[in-house]
């Protein structure tokens, strides 16, 4: 089999896994199953003799799970290093550049205890690697980002936007329906002030009349 033919094949393996991690709410589980995809991912790029792409996902797969038991931001920054080791040991020209600066993105997400900020980054470092993949120019390296990106927007928008939107129309609603029961109650109460008046006038004018 081809060596292009069969990247697309492993790289198709990667669509399917970020097609459902970053639909997941649990960091921990949006981690493992990007640690998963990243060595297809990685053997992917490999295979496309990308080597900067190609070890910086191998590695980025055991980042992934390291973050998932330590949080501590001196692992960041030793990703970071071992990173930019393998990039200027790899270098072969603007692509090495665009995919240390997008593992820069994906890294500091990774190991961030914020489960919003940790999407956002996502979003970034994948537009990153779409552009990646666009210069190279694999197709399905460029599905893979594109479905990336829209999930990780369509995740961060359902948790973090819509929900805040929903709790907004709630509270506006409710805020609505406390008005309208104050403008109901100073309704009956002036229908009762005018009709006790009224009673009153009616009564005094009886008593006129039969005086």
């Amino acid at each position: 089999m081809p060596d292009f033919l069969l990247s697309q094949l492993l790289v198709t393996v990667t669509l399917i896994i970020e097609c459902c991690a970053m639909q997941l709410k649990n960091k921990n589980f949006i981690l493992a199953a990007l640690s998963v995809s990243c060595l297809f991912n990685g053997m992917h790029y490999l295979l496309l003799e990308q080597q900067t792409a190609g070890y910086i996902f191998l590695f980025s797969s055991l980042r992934f799970l390291i973050s998932i038991k330590w949080k501590f931001q001196w692992l960041s920054v030793v990703a970071l290093s071992v990173s930019l080791l393998i990039t200027i040991a790899t270098y072969n020209g603007a692509l090495s550049i665009i995919g240390f600066i997008a593992t820069v993105f994906v890294t500091v997400g990774s190991f961030s205890h914020n489960d919003k900020f940790l999407r956002a980054m996502m979003v970034t470092g994948g537009s990153l690697w779409l552009l990646h993949n666009l210069l190279l120019w694999t197709p399905v390296g460029i599905l893979v980002e594109v479905i990336f990106v829209g999930s990780s927007a369509i995740g961060y928008y359902r948790y973090y936007i819509a929900k805040k939107t929903v709790k907004l129309i709630v509270r506006k609603s409710f805020e609505d329906k406390s008005l309208l029961r104050a403008g109901s109650l100073l309704c009956c109460f002036c229908l009762a002030v005018a009709f006790v008046i009224a009673t009153s006038r009616l009564g005094a004018t009886y008593d006129n009349k039969t005086t």
